[in-house]
């Protein structure tokens, strides 16, 4: 008797099998998008759709939609709602392929695995279902999946937490010469990149709840082509859609007027009194003492040798070190902010026209990538 043979295909009742490690991995990417606590109960499902040995598995929050398919075991084409969070922590451990039976009549659910079972109703029908993914595309372009997930490690650490500018809790994505960049900023750092990708239809603001669903769909070192689309209607965006593989990711992008950031990007021409390259390890240590709040350090630079240093109720730290540059004034940053340009860019080239002047940040790790830190009081 083959697989195929043993699946029930009655009208009362339907079942599908598939692999656990699959399934599991499907409800882990899907579910980072789902509302854990709602007071909508559908959003703390999961929708399941079957058809042509395929199951598609969807999460939603109303502001975001993921969407994976698998491959399965099955004859039939149906669809249900189920707590995929309740499924992940009940087959954790296990291997090989689960069950899934639904007594359409009883509104039941049922999943078999190694020995284990597990019966659950269900909570709502598919039809209830809601779905962001409604307007029509109004153009697109495609980015390699290594280029983006670059580009969003690069620039994310300058979205603002605020909300009451909300128009910068997101990446601006718009064009320059042609080609692809994002920009992201806080008032107090401002992130620059250009990309080498294709030049988008619009100009956007990608939110930062879309960024964790994004990256874990693409990998480092992965070939695959990430398929953007933008949807809306009038020719005005409202919704990003990424595809790629088996996975589909749909973001509402915020409804705003991003600021004028070329405003506040310090101009490299002429005379600079400061201009000092700041090794990654030298800030990495201050930022022990920075603490949640990243207080202020002071930078004094002297020919020859950099002093970086910070002091609080706690104490007093600072690292001196051999240093490129000149003598200048000293001046002050968030260690928590200089710490984290370090982080992203590596060793960086420090510039500014005074001590109370934006200083532009730039890396020969990262010369598409420049960062914009605002002097602060210490």
């Amino acid at each position: 008797m083959n697989a195929h043979s043993e699946i029930k295909t009655d009208v009362a009742t339907k079942s599908l099998k598939v692999d656990i490690s699959e399934l599991r991995a499907a409800l882990a990417w899907v579910n980072k998008v789902r509302e854990t606590w709602s007071r909508i109960p559908i959003l703390s499902q999961n929708l399941f759709q079957v058809e042509g040995g395929q199951l598609a598995i969807t999460a939603t929050c109303l502001d975001r939609e993921a969407r994976q398919t698998l491959s399965c075991d099955t004859s039939g084409t149906w669809s249900f709602v189920m707590n995929g969070h309740r499924v992940m922590k009940v087959t954790a451990g296990l291997s090989g392929t689960v069950t899934i039976e639904h007594d359409i009549a009883k509104d039941l659910l049922t999943l078999t695995a190694d020995g284990m079972s597990l019966a659950m109703n269900v909570m709502a029908p598919p039809e209830d279902w809601p779905t962001i993914n409604k307007h029509k595309p109004l153009g697109g372009v495609e980015i390699g999946e290594n280029t983006l997930l670059r580009a969003l490690n690069l620039v994310k650490s300058c979205i603002s937490k605020d909300e009451t500018r909300y128009y910068l809790n997101g990446i601006y994505w718009t064009s320059h010469d042609g080609a692809s960049r994002m920009v992201t900023t806080n008032g107090h750092r401002l992130a620059r990149l250009d990309l080498e990708a294709p030049n988008p239809p619009f100009d956007v603001i990608f939110p930062q709840i879309g960024i964790t669903p994004l990256a874990a769909m693409l990998t480092e070192n992965g070939n695959q082509l990430a398929k953007i689309t933008y949807r809306g209607a009038d020719k005005t965006p409202t919704l990003l859609s990424i595809e790629m593989g088996d996975r589909e990711l749909h973001c509402k992008l915020i409804d705003g007027t991003y600021p004028d950031y070329n405003r506040v990007i310090p101009s490299i021409d002429g005379e600079q009194a400061l201009d000092i390259i700041i090794p990654k390890s030298a800030t990495q240590r201050l930022r022990l003492m920075a603490g949640p709040q990243g207080l202020g350090c002071k930078i004094s630079p002297e020919n020859g040798t950099m002093t970086i240093g910070r002091e609080d109720h706690d104490g007093k730290m600072s690292v001196t070190y051999a240093a490129k540059g000149k003598s200048g004034p000293d001046i002050g940053f968030n260690t928590l902010y200089l710490a984290q340009t370090t982080a992203t860019m590596g060793n960086i080239r420090l510039r500014a026209k005074d001590n109370g002047a934006p200083a532009l940040a730039t890396s020969e790790a990262h010369t598409d990538l420049i960062m914009v830190l605002m002097p602060m009081r210490v």
